[in-house]
């Protein structure tokens, strides 16, 4: 039997769209473990959503150079994560998706479209809605990949000269959510 949490909001609650200017990326070879759920590191946590919060730290691999998130600046105002269901009912999943711009179409994007085109990541997203915490897409087993790249420099006045980019992950569930207190590391291995 499925079993149903209540939900409460706030009138006039703010839950603005959209996503914050950067995204971190990481080959999912980098890290090292899945980071447990705050359910699973506090068996008696009686937070909200404690199944879908990532209680610990990211393990990430020794490797010198390794083992740290890229940042990616994105065109403000146009990226979003997608959520959806897909399957036969009562056999149903989610499909989730982390849709992206970067600006620009000149040798260092072009460059980074090759690297990510068949990399395994995973992402970590700021949503406007929940600074707090980052939405991870991908798991370092379960990695999320590109599902389509689209842009180019544009025709006329009003067209973006940028590259829009589709990440999937496979997971199946609703994405987890990673405390933007618990930090993530930006510098590589020495």
């Amino acid at each position: 039997m499925c079993e149903f949490k209540g939900l409460t909001g706030q009138c006039g609650k703010r839950n603005p769209p959209g996503l914050r200017a950067k995204i971190y990326l990481i080959p999912a070879s980098e890290l090292t473990a899945q980071p447990r759920t705050l359910k699973e590191v506090t068996p008696a946590t009686t937070v909200k959503g404690a199944t879908k919060i990532l209680g610990e730290e990211f393990e990430y691999v020794t490797t010198t150079g390794k083992g740290f998130w890229r940042e990616v600046d994105v065109l403000i105002d146009s990226s979003s994560i997608d959520i959806s269901t897909e399957g036969e009912i009562g056999n149903l999943s989610f499909k989730n998706g982390l849709n992206f711009v970067i600006n620009g179409t000149a040798a260092e994007e072009s460059e980074f479209a090759d690297e990510l085109l068949n990399c395994c990541v995973v992402a970590a997203v700021q949503l406007r809605a929940e600074e707090a915490h980052y939405k991870i897409v991908g798991r370092y087993d379960d990695p999320a990949h590109v599902e389509e790249v689209t842009g180019g420099s544009g025709l006329k006045v009003g067209d973006r000269n940028a590259m829009a980019f589709k990440l999937r992950d496979f997971s199946g569930e609703m994405l987890p959510q990673y405390p933007v207190s618990l930090g993530l590391t930006l510098t590589p291995n020495p």
